[in-house]
């Protein structure tokens, strides 16, 4: 039995069509984090368990419809029933976060060179990865689920995330938000990074009526005089040292306990 085949999950992914997913179908083989395999729909906790889940790991897919059995291998059942999407969204509402996207692709097959399809129907349950909206956290209790909690994909199974695994889900949101992991950044490197970005904020002036002439025949300017742009705050950088270290020195005498009376 084959490995999954990435290539047809993301052609599947890409254009979810009849063949791009009866290829799928026939060239895989085994769940992974981001493929789950489902013989019928399962109560809408557990299926907000399995997305939430896959939402947090990545996104991925659940296929209905296809049973994976205790030796491995696989069971092309197909589905009784089609699951209108509006019902799963009924049903999983106030369970996952309403930024948590996700989308249902119908696969029927009247015919099929893969004969374990024909005349079987199917869905896939596609979820989107989007890491600037982690982590998505689960919003209900149940008898499957707990509210607060923070699920992901492990192998083939959707559990619970330990301190580490939602540090890494952390990572990724920062990564994807361009935020810059918080670092120790001494007080003079501070205080150079506002000066730059206040200087950036002024320009430079020759004053002089001999300024120009000056400066082209002995590349000696004038006089320069340093004005502030329109976007220049009202506080300049010097009100703004004073203010901090005010604030210091109160901050200094209320751990010393030596305030005025």
């Amino acid at each position: 039995m084959k490995d999954l085949n990435k290539d047809d999950l993301y052609k599947v992914l890409k254009e979810p069509t009849l063949e791009n997913f009866r290829e799928l179908l026939q060239n895989h083989m085994g769940e992974e984090d981001y493929l789950d395999f489902k013989k019928e729909w399962e109560s809408n906790e557990k299926m907000s368990k399995h997305i939430l889940a896959m939402a947090n790991s990545g996104g991925g897919c659940i296929i209905l419809g296809v049973e994976q059995n205790g030796d491995g291998s696989f069971g092309i059942c197909g589905l009784k029933s089609l699951k209108d999407p509006a019902k799963l969204k009924e049903g999983i509402k106030g369970i996952i976060p309403d930024s948590l996207e996700y989308l249902i692709k119908d696969f029927k097959y009247e015919s099929s060179e893969y004969k374990a399809m024909e005349n079987r129907k199917f869905q896939i349950l596609i979820i989107k990865d989007n890491p600037k909206n982690l982590p998505y956290v689960c919003c209900k209790d149940g008898n499957d689920i707990k509210d607060g909690e923070i699920y992901i994909r492990t192998g083939t199974e959707s559990r619970r995330a330990n301190n580490y695994q939602i540090e890494k889900i952390i990572d990724r949101k920062l990564n994807a938000c361009k935020i810059p992991k918080n670092k120790d950044i001494s007080l003079e490197k501070h205080l150079k990074h506002l000066k730059i970005l206040y200087s950036e904020l002024t320009y430079t002036t020759d004053t002089g009526w001999i300024s120009n002439l000056a400066k082209a025949l002995t590349g000696i300017s004038g006089n320069k005089k340093t004005e502030k742009k329109e976007l220049y705050p009202k506080e300049d950088y010097d009100d703004f040292i004073l203010k901090v270290l005010n604030k210091k020195k109160k901050r200094i005498e209320e751990e010393l306990d030596i305030q005025d009376q």
